[in-house]
């Protein structure tokens, strides 16, 4: 009744803002239309599909590509403008610094030497440990005498009374039977042998079967991260045996504390390391033994024809592990 009494006074005398002022019906007719409007507007930018307007957007790894490709400026403040590229030059100096350092204290004074003595000392039981995990004629992941060889190595691992030289020995071979044997998965699952869950690496399954290896299982967990541990050190340990396992001797005594802190040895700044001491023996004619040297690089081609006969149709009834 109100609002017609209103709407009655606004026809007498014709004043707009009589009308407008202390009207409840007006101000919530004109609220509904904001809301109202709003919505539709809402609902006209929604009734696009997720996935085209996603689409649309930059993806982080665009970003990421055009900040390391073009410098970065900000528009807003001229004088903290950042050139990108003397950030990475900086950066890159940084880390050949400390590959640099990282390689002087790994090899030591004289590696000539320190290779020669080793080599004599560690060569029998370096061909007893070889012939022991020597696996011939492999057609399965499955086969136990892969457990067997894990085994052998891990007696030399985890043995008090093995020689720390036999010891580097024992990590470049469990690398060389985890990548013959992440052959043999890999085989397996492309030629539908074995159905494997879609996102489980082969490594993983490597993993598993070197965990059952072992005696105590009573903790996977806690087992699981030790091992992945025990295969990081073999990692850098095969990084710096290449092309030769036995060019694991010729570094010093302090090598050990290096490879173990896993902050100092990630797997660029082993590469980088083990990249500039191939470089420095490569321009040292002559600073290893040539009889050791050869057979050493006999052993690793034989080791790579083993892990490439897996995947080979040809030979794969009778892959090996020399």
């Amino acid at each position: 009744m109100e609002s017609l009494g209103v709407l009655t006074e606004y026809r007498a005398t014709g004043d707009s803002m009589q009308l407008d002022s202390g009207n409840p019906l007006v101000e919530k007719t004109e609220t509904l239309t904001t809301v109202t409007g709003t919505l539709s507007r809402l609902s006209l930018h929604d009734s696009k599909p997720w996935r085209q307007r996603r689409l649309k957007r930059l993806k982080s790894q665009a970003i990421h590509c055009a900040w390391r490709v073009r410098p970065v400026t900000d528009d807003k403040h001229p004088n903290k403008r950042t050139q990108t590229s003397l950030k990475v030059d900086a950066f890159r100096k940084k880390q050949m610094t400390r590959v640099a350092r990282l390689s002087h204290k790994l090899l030591g004074a004289a590696p000539l030497q320190t290779f020669n003595r080793n080599y004599e000392e560690v060569i029998t039981d370096w061909d007893l440990l070889k012939s022991k995990t020597n696996i011939q004629n492999v057609s399965s992941s499955s086969d136990p005498r892969i457990i067997r060889s894990f085994k052998v190595i891990d007696d030399v691992l985890c043995g008090a009374q093995s020689p720390t030289l036999l010891r580097r020995l024992a990590y470049v071979r469990l690398m060389d039977l985890f990548s013959f044997l992440e052959g043999l998965i890999s085989f397996e699952r492309k030629s539908g042998r074995v159905i494997r869950e879609r996102y489980y690496r082969d490594a993983s399954i490597a993993i598993d079967i070197y965990m059952s290896a072992q005696e105590d299982t009573s903790d996977p967990n806690g087992l699981r991260r030790q091992l992945r541990e025990r295969r990081r050190v073999g990692r850098c340990w095969k990084d710096l045996s290449k092309p030769s396992p036995l060019l694991v001797l010729m570094y010093s005594e302090g090598a050990e504390p290096i490879i173990n802190d896993f902050k100092r040895t990630n797997a660029l700044n082993m590469r980088l390391t083990a990249s500039m001491i191939m470089k420095e023996l490569a321009l040292s004619p002559g600073i290893l033994p040539e009889q050791a040297f050869s057979s050493a690089v006999g052993c690793v081609q034989d080791s790579n024809k083993a892990s490439q006969a897996v995947t080979s149709n040809s030979i794969i009834k009778t892959p090996s592990l020399t």
